[in-house]
């Protein structure tokens, strides 16, 4: 009985728990990779709003400066 049960669990560990373990695995490795992937985008993406949030800000005050007129309340009445 004791051969019958360890010649069992040795086929099924073999067999089936293996693909299993195998499975997680890469879909571990794939979660790792995405969540890596998607903090780097959005790090970069953080990045490049600040940068274009600069630009917009430089180019406003760099054209305020250069006509002055736009300084004025575009609606006077």
């Amino acid at each position: 009985m004791k051969e019958f049960i360890y010649y069992f669990l040795s086929a099924f560990i073999a067999d089936r728990l293996l693909y299993i373990a195998g499975s997680l695995l890469l879909l571990w490795i794939g979660y790792r990779l995405t969540t890596s992937k998607s903090t780097k985008d959005k790090q970069l993406r953080d990045f490049n709003n600040a940068a274009k949030a600069f630009r917009v800000a430089f180019v406003n005050e760099l054209s305020v400066l250069e006509n002055p007129v736009f300084d004025a309340p575009q609606n006077p009445y």
